[in-house]
Protein backbone atom coordinates (compact mmCIF):
# COMPACT_ATOMS: atom_id res chain seq x y z
CA UNK A 1 0.00 0.00 0.00
CA UNK A 2 1.16 3.60 -0.59
CA UNK A 3 2.08 6.24 1.85
CA UNK A 4 -0.97 8.53 2.19
CA UNK A 5 -0.21 11.80 4.32
CA UNK A 6 -3.50 13.77 5.51
CA UNK A 7 -2.90 17.11 7.31
CA UNK A 8 -6.68 17.97 8.98
CA UNK A 9 -5.59 15.37 11.87
CA UNK A 10 -7.82 15.54 14.95
CA UNK A 11 -6.59 17.39 18.05
CA UNK A 12 -6.45 14.61 20.36
CA UNK A 13 -6.68 10.97 19.96
CA UNK A 14 -9.59 9.72 18.74
CA UNK A 15 -10.66 6.81 21.67
CA UNK A 16 -10.34 9.17 24.67
CA UNK A 17 -13.41 9.69 26.19
CA UNK A 18 -11.33 12.12 27.91
CA UNK A 19 -9.49 15.90 27.77
CA UNK A 20 -5.81 16.03 27.96
CA UNK A 21 -6.24 18.22 31.27
CA UNK A 22 -8.11 15.19 32.75
CA UNK A 23 -5.11 12.86 31.59
CA UNK A 24 -2.14 14.74 33.46
CA UNK A 25 -4.30 14.72 35.95
CA UNK A 26 -5.07 11.00 36.06
CA UNK A 27 -1.40 10.67 36.20
CA UNK A 28 -0.67 12.95 38.48
CA UNK A 29 1.41 15.66 36.41
CA UNK A 30 1.17 19.17 37.81
CA UNK A 31 0.95 22.14 35.43
CA UNK A 32 -0.68 24.99 34.50
CA UNK A 33 -2.01 25.07 30.88
CA UNK A 34 -1.81 22.72 27.80
CA UNK A 35 -2.08 23.60 24.50
CA UNK A 36 -2.53 21.52 21.56
CA UNK A 37 0.20 21.85 19.03
CA UNK A 38 1.12 20.33 15.42
CA UNK A 39 2.59 16.80 15.78
CA UNK A 40 3.75 13.64 13.31
CA UNK A 41 1.37 11.90 11.67
CA UNK A 42 1.27 8.63 14.52
CA UNK A 43 1.74 11.04 17.82
CA UNK A 44 -0.38 13.72 19.48
CA UNK A 45 1.92 17.01 20.61
CA UNK A 46 1.05 19.09 23.42
CA UNK A 47 2.88 22.69 24.98
CA UNK A 48 2.98 22.72 28.70
CA UNK A 49 3.20 25.50 30.67
CA UNK A 50 4.05 25.78 34.87
CA UNK A 51 4.97 21.98 34.87
CA UNK A 52 6.17 20.91 37.80
CA UNK A 53 8.76 18.24 38.04
CA UNK A 54 9.06 15.48 40.53
CA UNK A 55 5.53 15.84 40.55
CA UNK A 56 4.73 18.69 42.83
CA UNK A 57 2.84 21.47 43.50
CA UNK A 58 5.56 23.58 45.80
CA UNK A 59 6.47 26.76 43.39
CA UNK A 60 10.24 26.19 43.78
CA UNK A 61 9.91 22.98 41.68
CA UNK A 62 8.51 24.83 38.93
CA UNK A 63 9.94 24.91 35.72
CA UNK A 64 9.79 28.34 34.09
CA UNK A 65 10.15 27.25 30.32
CA UNK A 66 7.62 25.25 28.36
CA UNK A 67 7.62 21.89 28.28
CA UNK A 68 6.49 19.27 25.58
CA UNK A 69 3.72 15.99 26.17
CA UNK A 70 3.91 13.42 23.01
CA UNK A 71 1.57 11.24 23.32
CA UNK A 72 1.67 7.57 21.02
CA UNK A 73 -1.81 6.64 20.04
CA UNK A 74 -2.30 3.34 18.35
CA UNK A 75 -3.61 4.76 14.96
CA UNK A 76 -1.94 7.04 12.82
CA UNK A 77 -3.79 10.29 12.58
CA UNK A 78 -2.26 11.36 9.56
CA UNK A 79 -1.35 8.10 7.45
CA UNK A 80 -4.52 6.08 8.15
CA UNK A 81 -3.21 2.94 6.46
CA UNK A 82 -1.52 2.26 9.51
CA UNK A 83 -3.37 1.63 12.41
CA UNK A 84 -1.58 -1.11 14.23
CA UNK A 85 1.06 0.96 15.74
CA UNK A 86 2.46 -0.19 19.16
CA UNK A 87 0.37 2.32 21.90
CA UNK A 88 3.52 2.11 24.08
CA UNK A 89 6.40 3.19 21.64
CA UNK A 90 7.43 5.90 23.86
CA UNK A 91 9.58 3.62 25.82
CA UNK A 92 11.91 3.55 22.49
CA UNK A 93 11.97 7.29 22.63
CA UNK A 94 13.15 7.18 25.58
CA UNK A 95 15.78 4.88 25.99
CA UNK A 96 17.03 6.49 22.65
CA UNK A 97 17.27 9.78 24.34
CA UNK A 98 18.93 8.74 27.50
CA UNK A 99 21.05 6.06 25.48
CA UNK A 100 24.98 5.92 25.72
CA UNK A 101 25.64 6.68 22.14
CA UNK A 102 23.15 9.64 22.11
CA UNK A 103 25.38 11.55 25.04
CA UNK A 104 28.24 10.88 23.87
CA UNK A 105 27.49 12.66 20.53
CA UNK A 106 26.12 15.67 22.54
CA UNK A 107 29.29 15.48 24.24
CA UNK A 108 31.55 15.41 21.30
CA UNK A 109 29.35 18.71 19.29
CA UNK A 110 27.35 20.78 22.16
CA UNK A 111 25.91 22.94 20.26
CA UNK A 112 23.13 19.96 19.20
CA UNK A 113 21.46 18.21 21.87
CA UNK A 114 18.32 15.74 22.30
CA UNK A 115 15.07 16.84 25.09
CA UNK A 116 15.64 16.34 28.54
CA UNK A 117 13.05 13.45 29.76
CA UNK A 118 11.29 14.75 32.95
CA UNK A 119 8.13 12.93 33.54
CA UNK A 120 6.63 9.72 31.57
CA UNK A 121 3.69 7.56 31.47
CA UNK A 122 2.59 4.41 29.81
CA UNK A 123 1.92 6.02 26.46
CA UNK A 124 3.00 9.45 27.01
CA UNK A 125 6.59 11.71 27.31
CA UNK A 126 7.52 14.84 28.54
CA UNK A 127 10.09 16.34 27.79
CA UNK A 128 11.89 19.82 27.67
CA UNK A 129 11.86 22.30 25.40
CA UNK A 130 13.47 22.49 22.44
CA UNK A 131 12.75 25.29 20.06
CA UNK A 132 9.60 27.40 18.03
CA UNK A 133 10.76 26.72 14.97
CA UNK A 134 12.10 23.36 12.93
CA UNK A 135 14.97 23.46 10.09
CA UNK A 136 13.23 22.66 7.02
CA UNK A 137 10.57 25.51 8.15
CA UNK A 138 13.08 28.05 9.04
CA UNK A 139 14.90 27.01 5.74
CA UNK A 140 11.89 27.30 3.96
CA UNK A 141 11.32 30.94 5.62
CA UNK A 142 14.68 32.03 4.48
CA UNK A 143 15.42 32.77 8.05
CA UNK A 144 18.99 34.37 8.50
CA UNK A 145 21.60 31.88 9.82
CA UNK A 146 24.30 29.95 8.60
CA UNK A 147 22.52 26.98 6.89
CA UNK A 148 25.94 25.46 5.96
CA UNK A 149 27.09 25.76 9.73
CA UNK A 150 24.48 24.16 11.40
CA UNK A 151 24.25 21.49 8.58
CA UNK A 152 28.49 21.14 9.39
CA UNK A 153 27.00 20.29 13.29
CA UNK A 154 24.44 18.11 12.53
CA UNK A 155 26.81 15.64 10.56
CA UNK A 156 29.40 15.71 12.89
CA UNK A 157 26.59 14.80 15.64
CA UNK A 158 25.49 12.09 13.80
CA UNK A 159 28.44 10.38 12.48
CA UNK A 160 29.41 11.04 16.38
CA UNK A 161 26.81 8.69 17.78
CA UNK A 162 26.64 6.38 14.79
CA UNK A 163 30.62 5.86 15.50
CA UNK A 164 29.62 5.41 19.17
CA UNK A 165 27.20 2.75 18.57
CA UNK A 166 30.04 0.57 17.07
CA UNK A 167 31.26 0.10 20.70
CA UNK A 168 28.12 0.30 22.46
CA UNK A 169 27.03 -3.59 23.83
CA UNK A 170 23.52 -2.26 24.90
CA UNK A 171 22.46 -0.58 21.68
CA UNK A 172 22.09 -4.23 20.14
CA UNK A 173 19.52 -5.01 22.33
CA UNK A 174 17.32 -1.62 20.57
CA UNK A 175 15.04 -3.68 18.51
CA UNK A 176 11.47 -1.94 17.56
CA UNK A 177 9.47 -2.67 15.12
CA UNK A 178 7.86 0.82 14.78
CA UNK A 179 8.88 1.70 11.77
CA UNK A 180 8.13 -1.62 9.92
CA UNK A 181 4.72 -0.67 8.79
CA UNK A 182 6.62 2.34 6.78
CA UNK A 183 9.23 0.38 5.61
CA UNK A 184 6.57 -2.09 3.77
CA UNK A 185 4.91 0.80 2.02
CA UNK A 186 8.75 1.49 0.58
CA UNK A 187 9.11 -1.72 -0.83
CA UNK A 188 5.53 -1.41 -2.26
CA UNK A 189 6.49 1.95 -4.03
CA UNK A 190 9.96 0.73 -4.74
CA UNK A 191 8.92 -2.30 -6.72
CA UNK A 192 6.32 -0.72 -8.38
CA UNK A 193 8.38 2.55 -9.38
CA UNK A 194 11.33 0.03 -10.70
CA UNK A 195 9.39 -2.05 -12.68
CA UNK A 196 7.24 1.19 -14.62
CA UNK A 197 10.56 2.20 -15.54
CA UNK A 198 11.89 -0.62 -17.05
CA UNK A 199 14.47 -2.04 -14.07
CA UNK A 200 12.96 -5.80 -14.71
CA UNK A 201 12.48 -7.84 -11.92
CA UNK A 202 15.81 -8.93 -11.06
CA UNK A 203 17.03 -5.54 -10.55
CA UNK A 204 14.28 -4.83 -8.80
CA UNK A 205 14.79 -7.93 -6.33
CA UNK A 206 18.31 -6.30 -6.22
CA UNK A 207 17.14 -3.18 -5.18
CA UNK A 208 14.78 -4.57 -2.08
CA UNK A 209 17.12 -6.85 -0.93
CA UNK A 210 19.82 -3.82 -0.60
CA UNK A 211 17.80 -1.64 1.34
CA UNK A 212 16.72 -4.64 3.41
CA UNK A 213 20.08 -5.54 4.70
CA UNK A 214 22.42 -3.38 6.51
CA UNK A 215 25.71 -2.12 4.75
CA UNK A 216 28.36 -2.98 7.56
CA UNK A 217 27.80 -3.01 11.11
CA UNK A 218 24.67 -1.56 12.80
CA UNK A 219 24.22 1.22 14.96
CA UNK A 220 21.84 3.10 17.15
CA UNK A 221 19.99 5.11 14.57
CA UNK A 222 16.72 7.61 15.05
CA UNK A 223 15.87 6.42 11.89
CA UNK A 224 13.96 9.68 11.36
CA UNK A 225 16.70 12.09 11.31
CA UNK A 226 15.57 15.07 9.11
CA UNK A 227 15.28 18.77 8.92
CA UNK A 228 11.87 18.36 9.85
CA UNK A 229 12.89 17.19 13.12
CA UNK A 230 15.81 19.55 13.98
CA UNK A 231 14.02 22.78 16.42
CA UNK A 232 15.90 25.54 16.27
CA UNK A 233 16.51 28.20 18.95
CA UNK A 234 18.36 31.21 19.23
CA UNK A 235 20.28 31.45 23.12
CA UNK A 236 22.17 34.87 22.29
CA UNK A 237 26.13 34.81 21.30
CA UNK A 238 28.30 36.86 19.17
CA UNK A 239 27.00 34.92 15.37
CA UNK A 240 23.37 34.57 17.24
CA UNK A 241 24.11 30.71 15.36
CA UNK A 242 20.65 28.61 16.68
CA UNK A 243 21.32 25.92 19.08
CA UNK A 244 19.69 22.46 18.02
CA UNK A 245 18.06 19.97 19.02
CA UNK A 246 16.85 16.43 17.51
CA UNK A 247 13.59 15.11 18.38
CA UNK A 248 11.03 12.37 17.38
CA UNK A 249 12.83 8.92 18.62
CA UNK A 250 10.02 6.77 18.43
CA UNK A 251 11.21 4.83 15.82
CA UNK A 252 15.21 4.71 17.23
CA UNK A 253 16.64 0.78 17.15
CA UNK A 254 19.75 -0.99 16.79
CA UNK A 255 19.88 -0.16 12.58
CA UNK A 256 22.13 0.87 9.51
CA UNK A 257 23.54 4.24 9.77
CA UNK A 258 22.24 4.89 6.51
CA UNK A 259 18.76 4.98 6.87
CA UNK A 260 19.54 8.13 8.95
CA UNK A 261 22.07 9.91 6.66
CA UNK A 262 19.02 9.24 3.91
CA UNK A 263 16.59 10.59 5.25
CA UNK A 264 18.18 14.19 6.07
CA UNK A 265 19.69 13.78 2.61
CA UNK A 266 16.35 13.58 0.78
CA UNK A 267 14.47 16.07 2.77
CA UNK A 268 17.50 18.15 2.39
CA UNK A 269 18.08 17.95 -1.41
CA UNK A 270 14.14 18.91 -1.70
CA UNK A 271 14.46 21.43 0.69
CA UNK A 272 17.97 23.17 -1.36
CA UNK A 273 15.85 22.40 -4.66
CA UNK A 274 12.49 24.17 -3.83
CA UNK A 275 13.50 27.00 -1.15
CA UNK A 276 17.60 27.97 -1.67
CA UNK A 277 20.20 27.74 -3.46
CA UNK A 278 23.67 26.13 -3.81
CA UNK A 279 25.01 29.07 -1.83
CA UNK A 280 23.82 27.96 1.65
CA UNK A 281 25.56 24.63 1.04
CA UNK A 282 23.00 22.57 3.43
CA UNK A 283 23.68 19.15 1.91
CA UNK A 284 27.46 19.25 0.86
CA UNK A 285 28.01 20.69 4.00
CA UNK A 286 25.98 18.13 6.17
CA UNK A 287 27.65 15.16 4.02
CA UNK A 288 31.72 16.23 4.26
CA UNK A 289 30.97 16.81 8.22
CA UNK A 290 29.62 13.08 8.47
CA UNK A 291 32.50 11.78 6.04
CA UNK A 292 34.80 13.78 8.27
CA UNK A 293 33.88 12.48 11.76
CA UNK A 294 32.50 9.18 11.36
CA UNK A 295 34.26 5.43 12.06
CA UNK A 296 36.13 4.57 9.00
CA UNK A 297 34.23 1.26 9.10
CA UNK A 298 31.11 3.51 8.85
CA UNK A 299 31.70 5.11 5.17
CA UNK A 300 32.71 1.98 2.70
CA UNK A 301 31.93 2.04 -0.94
CA UNK A 302 28.95 -0.65 0.31
CA UNK A 303 27.61 2.63 2.41
CA UNK A 304 27.78 4.76 -0.44
CA UNK A 305 26.11 2.57 -2.90
CA UNK A 306 23.39 1.40 -0.38
CA UNK A 307 22.79 5.51 0.53
CA UNK A 308 22.27 6.12 -3.31
CA UNK A 309 19.79 3.23 -3.65
CA UNK A 310 18.15 4.12 -0.31
CA UNK A 311 17.76 8.27 -1.15
CA UNK A 312 16.83 7.19 -4.59
CA UNK A 313 13.57 4.92 -2.78
CA UNK A 314 12.49 7.30 0.29
CA UNK A 315 12.46 10.08 -2.63
CA UNK A 316 9.77 8.09 -4.45
CA UNK A 317 7.63 7.15 -1.29
CA UNK A 318 7.86 10.33 0.51
CA UNK A 319 7.61 12.79 -2.58
CA UNK A 320 4.28 10.98 -3.70
CA UNK A 321 2.79 11.14 -0.71
CA UNK A 322 2.95 15.00 -0.69
CA UNK A 323 5.32 14.75 2.45
CA UNK A 324 7.48 17.78 1.39
CA UNK A 325 4.33 19.46 -0.39
CA UNK A 326 5.75 19.59 -3.84
CA UNK A 327 4.06 20.10 -6.99
CA UNK A 328 3.47 17.98 -10.18
CA UNK A 329 6.40 18.80 -11.73
CA UNK A 330 8.62 18.59 -8.71
CA UNK A 331 7.65 14.95 -7.81
CA UNK A 332 8.50 14.30 -11.79
CA UNK A 333 11.58 15.48 -11.18
CA UNK A 334 12.74 13.93 -7.82
CA UNK A 335 11.26 10.41 -9.34
CA UNK A 336 13.60 10.99 -12.18
CA UNK A 337 16.64 11.63 -10.29
CA UNK A 338 15.72 8.58 -7.98
CA UNK A 339 15.90 6.54 -10.40
CA UNK A 340 19.09 7.63 -10.95
CA UNK A 341 20.59 7.43 -7.82
CA UNK A 342 18.86 3.53 -7.74
CA UNK A 343 20.82 2.51 -10.86
CA UNK A 344 24.32 4.11 -9.60
CA UNK A 345 23.73 2.49 -6.54
CA UNK A 346 23.10 -1.02 -7.84
CA UNK A 347 25.24 -0.91 -10.54
CA UNK A 348 28.66 0.51 -7.80
CA UNK A 349 29.04 3.16 -10.35
CA UNK A 350 31.20 5.23 -8.08
CA UNK A 351 32.33 7.46 -10.63
CA UNK A 352 28.71 8.75 -11.45
CA UNK A 353 28.41 9.24 -7.37
CA UNK A 354 31.41 10.77 -7.03
CA UNK A 355 30.67 13.63 -10.12
CA UNK A 356 27.04 13.85 -8.36
CA UNK A 357 25.50 15.09 -4.93
CA UNK A 358 27.47 12.08 -3.38
CA UNK A 359 30.91 13.35 -4.03
CA UNK A 360 31.33 15.04 -0.39
CA UNK A 361 30.96 11.42 0.94
CA UNK A 362 34.06 10.34 -1.51
CA UNK A 363 36.73 13.32 -0.61
CA UNK A 364 39.47 11.94 1.54
CA UNK A 365 39.49 12.21 4.97
CA UNK A 366 41.40 14.63 6.77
Amino acid sequence: MAMEIIRNQTRQPRNWTQTVDEYLADNGISYSSATPMPGGISAYVWRIEGYYKNRSTDIHNMIEEPCVLKYADETASGAPQYNALDAERMRFEVRALRSGPVARACEAEPSVQVPRVLDTTDRALLMSWGGDVDLRTAYADKRAFGVGLVASRLGRWLASMHSAGLRDEEVRSFENSSSDVVVASEYHVLREAMMKAGFGQAKTDAAVERLRLPAGRKVLISWDFRPMNTLLRWCGGDDNEPCLTIVDWEASKYGCPVDDVRFWMAEALVLEAKYGDCKRRMVPSFLSAYHQQADKEIVTEGFLCKLAISVGSILLLMGGAGMWSSEKGEVEFWNARAMQFIRAGLERDVKWLAENEFAPLMQPSA
